[in-house]
């Protein structure tokens, strides 16, 4: 792997992970007025993901994480499969037919790319050889070794999630909140959930 290559990786691993940040403040959240007794035991997490193998990735990880917050969660790709196409009155019957009292909707608000100037840096070491001479005498010579990396832009994806809460009673949403993929996104999410007191 080239140093260039090595870079660009690193910074996007950085970028998308938060690591340059130390302290992650909450998630700023909403809870609807009319829901404010209202918490939720048996979630449906719906991922809205053009990508159906990433969609499916995020539900299952948010169902982990749930569960082990003692939260009963389903995948919805598990009882509505993206082989199929599926109107909104289909999902309600699934939804009912599977006891879901809430339903977590993950869809993406914007997406892009940041572009960043890689600076040019030139570095120098000396290392010490041994050289033989034409007398056959062995001596140590100064070799100078002179790399330059840099000088290049490189591309950063980034993401901007918006996340809902939907009540499956009444169709309506409960709570929502939006994070970027500069932090956890599953983690992020449940923390709030659980602080805001939407689960049971």
């Amino acid at each position: 792997m080239t140093r260039k290559v090595l870079y660009v990786v690193i910074l996007t691993v950085l970028s998308l992970t938060g690591c340059l940040s130390f302290h992650r403040p909450q998630l700023i959240s909403f809870r609807d007025p009319a829901f404010s007794a209202v918490a939720y035991g048996r979630i449906m997490v719906i991922a809205d993901i053009p990508q159906w193998q990433e969609g499916y990735r995020i539900e299952e990880r948010f169902v982990e994480l749930l569960e082990d917050h003692g939260v009963r969660a389903v995948s919805a790709m598990k009882f509505m499969p993206p082989t199929r196409t599926w109107t909104d009155a289909q999902r309600d019957q699934v939804i009912q037919a599977n006891s879901i009292d809430g339903v977590l909707r993950i869809s993406i608000a914007a997406e892009g790319k940041d572009i960043r100037q890689v600076p040019l840096e030139t570095t120098t070491t000396h290392k010490k050889e041994k050289e033989v001479t034409r007398k056959g005498d062995t001596v140590l010579v100064d070799r100078r070794i002179t790399q330059t990396e840099g000088g290049y832009t490189a591309e950063i994806p980034w993401r901007q999630y918006d996340i809902k809460l939907v009540d499956a009673a009444t169709g309506k949403t409960a709570w929502i909140t939006s994070t970027s993929d500069k932090r956890p996104l599953e983690t992020s999410v449940v923390d709030a959930l659980i602080n805001d007191a939407m689960l049971k």
